[in-house]
């Protein structure tokens, strides 16, 4: 993300139940967001 900032957008969608609301973020996202790892997914892969 930090050597190919142009290539990344976040699009957030929320409120979908009341009025859906849209918000677009682009290039390096960190200077938007703090990112905390908080969990983890390991799946075994087909050999």
């Amino acid at each position: 993300m930090k050597l190919h900032n142009s290539s990344y957008w976040l699009y957030r969608v929320y409120d979908i139940n009341k009025e859906a609301k849209l918000e677009k973020y682009h290039g390096n996202l960190e200077q938007y967001f703090s990112f905390e790892p908080t969990d983890y997914l390991a799946l075994k892969k087909d050999n």
